[in-house]
């Protein structure tokens, strides 16, 4: 009698200390995605600090450098994680589509030790362990190295830069502006867009950077001649033709 005794106590203990295990409401019971269907994420090229008690992440994303991401790996290394109350500096965006449509978005510290996730006009603050910290760091990792062989990290900029998919329907709306545009490297590594007129030779070719951002003019009727950007005419290759 005394032995069940013992071991009933026993078990009373083993299972009290499976409840203080899990005595916080982890990231896994606040939200739980769905058939994920893809992931992706981006930097932040101007950050403000965030909190639990902030709605509004008034972050700027470049949008038009997205990594791709293995959803699966990535959603195994932030479950469990503890919930905080924090304040830090957004460094990523991750994004996260389900398949029934909704978009989970999270925002990362520099070192992927905290997280926010933002979700039907909530958020909420977690603690990454610093094991799961550095699998988060080597997923982004080998996510940036991977695109090393992209183009303005897309496999394909014409679909998917918008600002460049919206300039390439202007082109067919006005008479004299560039009917082809090359890819191109200006100084030396740096990825861009060239747009070229063959036809109105009065036209300057345009130089624009990854974001859209038109950096300089070259030739037409005021001459201009390119020296600070210094394109390599040996990395232009053609990627549209009107």
């Amino acid at each position: 009698m005394k032995g069940i005794t013992n071991i009933l106590a026993i078990i009373m203990v083993l299972v009290g200390l499976c409840t203080s295990c899990r005595s916080y409401v982890g990231f896994d019971d606040i939200c739980q995605i769905k058939n994920p269907s893809k992931g992706e994420f981006y930097y932040t090229f101007k950050t403000e600090y965030d909190s639990i008690t902030k709605a509004d992440h008034r972050i700027r994303l470049d949008t038009n450098l997205r990594y791709g991401l293995d959803v699966d790996t990535f959603l195994k290394a932030i479950k469990r994680t503890k919930p905080i109350k924090a304040k830090f500096v957004s460094n990523k965006v991750v994004k996260v589509y389900a398949s029934d449509g909704k978009v989970y978005r999270f925002l990362f510290s520099k070192g992927n030790e905290t997280f926010k996730l933002s979700i039907d006009g909530t958020g909420h603050c977690f603690k990454v362990s610093k094991r799961r910290a550095r699998i988060l760091t080597a997923l982004f990792m080998k996510a940036n190295k991977q695109c090393n062989e992209c183009y303005c990290q897309t496999l394909n900029p014409l679909e998917e830069l918008d600002w460049l998919k919206k300039k390439l329907n202007k082109l067919y709306e006005k008479g004299c502006s560039a009917d082809e545009i090359y890819s191109c490297k200006y100084q030396k590594d740096k990825d861009g867009f060239l747009f070229v007129n063959t036809t109105c030779r009065d036209v300057p070719q345009e130089l624009y950077d990854c974001r859209g951002n038109r950096l300089c003019t070259i030739g037409g009727v005021l001459g201009r001649r390119d020296t600070i950007y210094n394109i390599e005419e040996n990395s232009l290759q053609l990627i549209f033709k009107l």
